[in-house]
């Protein structure tokens, strides 16, 4: 990922480092709740949803130089990501022929 790169580069320690990373975790716990999005909406327009904001957030992340910023920037890119793996997760499920259903996902 480009965020350690991104601190590095901004004079970051390396506990603030850490603490961007232990930020980036929190979202990946509350994906139960977000898998549940997947179910709801038209899965192609989520994901193209998800990837135009990852996209800016990977864009800004580029121009920022705080530390603040930067974990807030790297807490909407991992919530970004855990929205995009269920939704792709199930995409695949739907395209999958029932023979096949257990031994793709």
């Amino acid at each position: 990922m480009f965020i350690p790169i991104v601190a590095m580069a901004n004079n970051l320690s390396l506990s603030q480092i850490a603490v961007i990373f232990a930020v980036m975790r929190v979202p990946y716990v509350i994906s139960f709740f977000t898998a549940e999005i997947a179910d709801r909406y038209n899965k192609k327009l989520l994901i193209y949803v998800v990837l135009l904001f990852l996209s800016f957030l990977y864009t800004l992340l580029g121009f920022q130089e705080g530390f603040g910023v930067i974990l807030t920037i790297s807490f909407g890119i991992a919530m970004g990501l855990s929205i995009l793996r269920p939704v792709i997760s199930a995409l695949v499920s739907d395209f999958t022929p029932m023979k096949d259903g257990g031994t793709v996902t």
